[in-house]
């Protein structure tokens, strides 16, 4: 990116340079901070973004060393996909399951770095970690990072996180490879050593095919994240989703009878995050269209909407359990 315009003051000029070629996530970054007057947040969100764009070629992983580290999810099935990459990568995390708890685990111990959901109900990532910084500038605390968690990063949420006081994003589903870059500013190196594709090789057997319902790369990386010897990964996070899902249909028809439409937005968030992590793209793309009429507060298509997601959601659960079965 260039020198300013013709004309414009050396005051009111605000310049950023980005390497070619430029990706989608570094540029939209970039431009959100710049228009915040945040150059230094513009410098700390770019190098997330362009650190945890896809990554399409493997590469060796140090292993890295984070204290204590701070998880905040509310769905059941995000955070146990959150906890096994942690593990993946050698790292455990406390959990909180809303705003509120985490700043109650805040304030009894130290983190060095916090995972923050954005999009929770009562106290969301963003009012909490507003709040933390709060608490933090009154008692003259050091900043504790935090990284936001969200499944919209290149639609918004970016200008909500720094304006929050977040240190950087991480757009869900998330990867192992991109989790560690994530994390890999905060951590402190041990004895370095890499994750070699045997751990992969021996999580299970080859994929079973499954069509059009679901994301078998998706399947394949919650496969990849069992520990040798350990529990069925998959079989316990897919148990999790059927459990989970099932409540949020039958609340997605409840806040439409009731013509909920906060309600109503939730639920499809909460239900498109979860099905994005076991792979289920249709039915991610339903929910996010629920999502976007509950936010519109114009209810009339969402019964239609529910019908489709409801059909969807029989066949990735049709899908899944064939899955854990030929496991």
């Amino acid at each position: 990116m260039g020198a300013a315009p013709v004309g414009e003051t050396e005051a009111s000029a605000r310049v950023a340079w980005l390497n070619k070629p430029v990706r989608q996530a570094q540029l939209h970054t970039t431009l959100v901070a710049l228009v915040a007057h945040d150059l230094n947040a513009t410098r700390r969100m770019q190098v997330i973004a362009s650190q945890t764009s896809v990554l399409t070629e493997q590469f060796k992983r140090e292993t890295i060393s984070i204290g204590r580290l701070l998880l905040v999810e509310d769905n059941p099935v995000n955070q146990e996909v959150a906890l096994a990459i942690l593990n993946e990568l050698g790292l455990q995390a406390d959990c909180a399951w809303d705003g509120e708890q985490a700043l109650q685990k805040l304030a009894a111990q130290r983190y060095d770095v916090v995972l923050m959901d954005c999009h929770m109900p009562k106290l969301d990532g963003y009012a909490t970690t507003r709040r933390l910084r709060e608490i933090e500038s009154a008692a003259g605390k050091g900043r504790t990072p935090v990284v936001a968690l969200t499944a919209n990063a290149l639609s918004g949420d970016a200008q909500l996180c720094l304006d929050a006081g977040m240190d950087g994003y991480l757009s869900k589903p998330f990867s192992v490879d991109e989790l560690y870059v994530t994390l890999k500013p905060y951590a402190q190196k041990t004895n370095a050593s890499s994750r070699t594709a045997e751990r992969s090789a021996q999580a299970g057997r080859a994929p079973t095919p499954t069509g059009s319902v679901l994301d078998e790369q998706a399947l394949q990386q919650i496969r990849s994240l069992r520990q040798p010897g350990g529990p069925d990964l998959l079989k316990k996070i897919v148990d999790l989703y059927i459990s989970n899902s099932r409540t949020l249909i039958e609340t997605l028809r409840d806040a439409i009878i009731r013509s909920d439409a906060p309600g109503l937005a939730q639920a499809a968030h909460s239900l498109k995050s979860s099905s994005a992590n076991v792979g289920a793209k249709a039915l991610t793309e339903l929910c996010a269209q629920l999502e976007a009429t509950a936010k519109s507060a114009k209810l009339e298509p969402a019964w239609a909407l529910l019908d489709r997601m409801v059909e969807e959601h029989n066949r990735v659960l049709l899908a899944l359990n064939a899955q854990t079965a030929a496991a």
